[in-house]
């Protein structure tokens, strides 16, 4: 188990993120779900380092700071930044137990959805932006995924 890390014990809370990585043959796409409105939010890095990963979820999840406060990874290398988003965003991070992926079944079925557009090997860095935003908007069924997650928020508010 990493310096500080736990794992996931209980039910979190509704506006919680889970974390994962889908690489390619040039770079990876980080990908965040929101459990509740299945939020996605995909950013692209060009490698797996902790300080490349951490420093785009920080990015990703600053403007959602103050309504998510949960983020549960995988136990991938790429996420042992986990201290310095914590501290960053005031989230309480846990990661699921080992070999236990059904702990973040959102986040492996989308990023199973996502490999049909992107399948492993394909060249990530030459998608552009606007394709992933695309097809993130397919995937979640041609609804807008940020509208419907502040229509959810509302609701339990």
């Amino acid at each position: 188990m990493k310096s500080g890390q736990r794992l996931l014990m209980e039910t979190p809370s509704p506006a919680t993120e889970s974390g994962n990585t889908v690489y390619g043959q040039d770079s990876y796409l980080v990908t965040l779900v929101e459990r509740a409105s299945k939020l996605m939010l995909t950013p692209r890095v060009p490698n797996k380092s902790k300080r490349t990963a951490s420093w785009a979820i920080k990015q990703m999840l600053k403007p959602y700071q103050v309504i998510c406060k949960t983020i549960i990874f995988d136990n991938g290398g790429e996420f042992a930044g986990h201290q310095s988003i914590a501290r960053k965003l005031g989230y309480k991070i846990y990661y699921a137990k080992p070999y236990h992926s059904w702990e973040l079944g959102l986040n492996e079925n989308t990023n199973g959805l996502l490999r049909r557009f992107f399948p492993k090997g394909m060249k990530i860095c030459k998608i552009p932006k606007s394709h992933i935003d695309d097809t993130v908007f397919r995937i979640m069924l041609w609804s807008t995924p940020t509208g419907h997650f502040f229509k959810h928020i509302s609701q339990i508010r």
